[in-house]
């Protein structure tokens, strides 16, 4: 079984909230610390793309993959808002997306291209560890 969920998303402060929103299709599928902490890291991710300096008409991408497992959430902006840092940001700061995704996140990785780059978060379904 796999299930699919596309959101393009303005790079709008209010886009956190709408992301957080989309994520409660799937609320039902996580144990409650590990919808939370996913909660964080994907509001946090896309405060970062909207923070980018490459922000713009181009809309964040936030895709949703579900599978008998796990959920995947991978957060696709501009390259320059995902960088990894050798160091914990300071508070308003960007970075604290990545930062977040690297400390709570059970999975997760990042893809660049020339002109994207994007964030992917997994979280276990609950039951399934």
């Amino acid at each position: 079984m796999q299930e699919y969920l596309t959101v393009e998303l303005p790079a709008k402060p209010e886009s956190a909230e709408w992301a957080r929103e989309a994520l409660r299709e799937f609320r039902d599928r996580l144990e409650d610390d590990a919808f939370i902490d996913l909660q964080l890291v994907v509001s946090e991710l896309i405060a970062d793309a909207v923070r980018s300096e490459e922000k713009g008409s181009r809309p964040i991408v936030l895709r949703f993959e579900l599978n008998d497992r796990h959920l995947r959430v991978e957060v696709r902006d501009g390259a320059a808002a995902y960088e990894l840092r050798p160091r914990r940001p300071e508070l308003g700061e960007r970075g604290w997306g990545v930062y977040l995704t690297r400390v709570l996140a059970h999975h997760w990785g990042s893809l660049h291209d020339d002109s994207r780059g994007s964030v992917w978060v997994e979280m276990p379904l609950a039951g399934s560890t």
